[in-house]
């Protein structure tokens, strides 16, 4: 079997039952199957993740193969699947994430079109299914990809839906693996720049988010997010992070935040199965409370106040069902 021109590489726990749906989206692309590859990494789940993906890949159109990850986190567990995988370039996928018809195309083509090393970003968008008011991972602003005037920014790094060179990626040592994938990818990005990779936006290169996460799970992730993110801005002086992160409220904000997050969050607990439109600027101030204070106590060197988890738990949120094709 030839080389294939790129690997997705997608780092799971857990979600074996979401998986047919997943691969599904990678049987409907445009680009020829042979010449791309799918590595379905699980990170330290229990639910047969890697039998169901080998089940998979027995009748399905295009290569699929299963890697398992081990139990050292989501970062460790991407750099398990780089080194598995073959092609010349790697495609960094979320699971919370559905495939548009021409995403592998797009990515290949942003690459070959210029004649330098380059990273592509894909877009992030809503599902045009996606329950109205589902909490995601990209609820907040400043977890969403927006670049300005086609300039991607270091906070702007996301590995969600990217793509780089095989051999880059390799020259670098992959994602540092101490981090939680969100700082990973801000490191990556800064050591990338050193590389003078051209940064490249593709609008075709779209992918859908479909699934709703968990408010104590983002809850979570956003304090051990600031946690790292003191760490890593003290070690590198990227200080524009600071605003962009929100980790330098004005005393004001810091005391009634203390005062009233507590309310917040029994009054998003009580709701939560509704639409979080109703409270979306509660929920900001949540994610964003517990992002600060997270690194408010690891620069007080503090004890953490969440337990670091493998994975989030994560839920479709279609209106209904998923198949439909996607642009």
């Amino acid at each position: 079997m030839s080389r294939p021109d790129l690997s997705v590489i997608i780092t799971a726990h857990n979600r074996a039952a979401m998986l047919p749906v997943l691969l599904a989206g990678f049987e409907r692309q445009h680009h020829a199957s042979a010449r791309f590859e799918v590595l379905i990494v699980d990170n330290g789940g229990t639910d047969g993740l890697i039998s169901q993906a080998e089940c998979y890949a027995r009748g399905a159109p295009i290569r699929i193969r299963a890697v398992d990850g081990g139990e050292e986190g989501e970062t460790a567990a991407k750099n398990t699947g780089a080194r598995a995988a073959e092609g010349h370039w790697l495609l960094f996928f979320s699971p919370d994430l559905l495939p548009g018809t021409r995403l592998i195309e797009r990515h290949i083509f942003t690459h070959n079109r210029t004649d330098r090393h380059a990273c592509v970003f894909g877009r992030i968008l809503p599902h045009p299914r996606l329950r109205h008011g589902a909490l995601t991972r990209w609820f907040l602003p400043e977890n969403r990809f927006e670049p300005m005037g086609g300039v991607v920014r270091l906070f702007d790094w996301n590995s969600c839906n990217l793509s780089l060179p095989r051999a880059a990626f390799d020259e670098l040592g992959g994602f540092d693996p101490a981090l939680p994938p969100g700082v990973a990818d801000l490191d990556l990005g800064r050591r990338m720049r050193a590389l003078e990779l051209v940064c490249m936006l593709d609008d075709g290169a779209r992918a859908y988010a479909w699934c709703a996460a968990e408010l104590e799970d983002e809850r979570r992730r956003h304090y051990l997010e600031g946690r790292a993110l003191h760490g890593f801005i003290a070690r590198t002086g990227e200080n524009t992070l600071r605003a962009h992160f929100h980790l330098s409220p004005s005393w004001w904000l810091r005391l009634r935040d203390r005062a009233f997050i507590p309310y917040f969050v029994r009054a998003c607990q009580d709701r939560e199965q509704e639409d979080i439109r109703l409270l979306g600027t509660t929920y900001r101030r949540i994610l964003r409370h517990e992002r600060w204070k997270g690194h408010e106590d690891a620069r007080r060197d503090r004890a953490p106040a969440w337990e670091a988890r493998p994975d989030h738990t994560a839920t479709p949120a279609l209106d209904g069902g998923p198949a439909m094709d996607l642009p």
